[in-house]
Order: C-alpha cells, then sequence, then structure tokens
C-alpha cells in the first residue's frame, strides 16, 4: 500500500511522541513493503521531497525555523495569517496538507491517509471532502490516531483550555475525529 503519514514533527525537527512515532510507523512500514509518505514541514518555505530507507519525505512551507510568531514569509498570505492568529498556529501547516494533499494523491496513488488528531493536521482536507470541494473528491480514506488531544492535554495538566485559539484547535480536533473514515 501506498500510505501518507501527516506529522508536524520529523526528523530533523522533533516535538514529542508524533514525531518518534511517524518516524518509527514509517520505518516499519517501508520494511514490511508498503511505500510510506510522510507529510511535515520544511524550514526554509520551500517544498521538497526527499527518499531514505524506502520512506518518501514531503516537506512543506509552514514556519522560519522556530519563529512562532507568523507563518513563513513564502506563504504569509491574508488567508494563512487570519488562520495563524484566529484558529492556532499549526493551522496553517493543515492549510498546507489540504492544499497539497490532492496532487500528491493522485502523483503516488496514496491508498489511505494516516494523521494524528494533535493539532487537527486533516481538518481542512477532511472539511474540503465534506463541503464536496471539487479538488478532494478522490481522495482516500483518512484515519485520525489519537495521540494527545488538546482537551486531553489541558484536563492532565490542571490547566483549562485558554482562549480563543485553545477552543478553536480542540473544536477542530474533535471535527476532526468525527468526519474521518476511522479513528
Amino acid at each position: 500500500m501506498n500510505i501518507a503519514l501527516i506529522s508536524r514533527e520529523y526528523p530533523p525537527f522533533f516535538g514529542g511522541g508524533i514525531g518518534a512515532y511517524t518516524h518509527r510507523f514509517a520505518h516499519a512500514l517501508a520494511g514490511a513493503g508498503h511505500r510510506p509518505f510522510v507529510i511535515t514541514v520544511s524550514e526554509d518555505g520551500e517544498q521538497s521531497i526527499e527518499e531514505g530507507g524506502g520512506v518518501t519525505v514531503v516537506r512543506l512551507p509552514f514556519i522560519h525555523a522556530n519563529d512562532w510568531s507568523a507563518p513563513h514569509p513564502r506563504i504569509a498570505t491574508p488567508e494563512t495569517l487570519a488562520a495563524f492568529h484566529a484558529f492556532h498556529p499549526v493551522s496553517v501547516f493543515a492549510m498546507q496538507v489540504a492544499r497539497d494533499m490532492p496532487a500528491l494523491v493522485r502523483r503516488h496513488a496514496i491508498d489511505i491517509i494516516e494523521a494524528p488528531d494533535t493539532g487537527a493536521l486533516a481538518w481542512f482536507l477532511l472539511n474540503a471532502a465534506r463541503t464536496g470541494a471539487p479538488e478532494a473528491a478522490d481522495l482516500p480514506p483518512v484515519v485520525t490516531v489519537l495521540h494527545s488531544p488538546t482537551d486531553w492535554i489541558a484536563r492532565w495538566n490542571r490547566a483549562p483550555l485558554r482562549g480563543r485559539q485553545d477552543h478553536e484547535l480542540a473544536g477542530m480536533e474533535r471535527d476532526q475525529a468525527r468526519w474521518s473514515g476511522a479513528v
């Protein structure tokens, strides 16, 4: 199978468990004879494709290095700036995924897409499919894997969600799980 794994964290950019999971799972899939495609972030604002160890890594623009003040200048449009500030910064990466995934699916014959719940990285993609957007018409099933939803993190840390961004992100994570083909 050709399997797309969406993760904001992937070497050399690690943030936590999702990055480690994605790295190990992608290589395990390759070792089992599947063709994994990891959709992750680039640091330089350019889309790139790399191959290694049987894994294809597609890097999409998001932020510049560790500057979380705005989207990367190369993708800073009124739309991405609004999403960055109104929803959550990670929403901009989710928008890049939705923009580029249909072409990646066609070019690489992707059979299934996996996305973490954390960050709602498939929200825009699933919303496009749900609302009948033509570019999302031929998408394969999307599976959401539960890692650590924003609501759970807040409860376990005994720190309530704060502000609009946290609440919007938690709602988008719930929507993504509801709209996915499987959880």
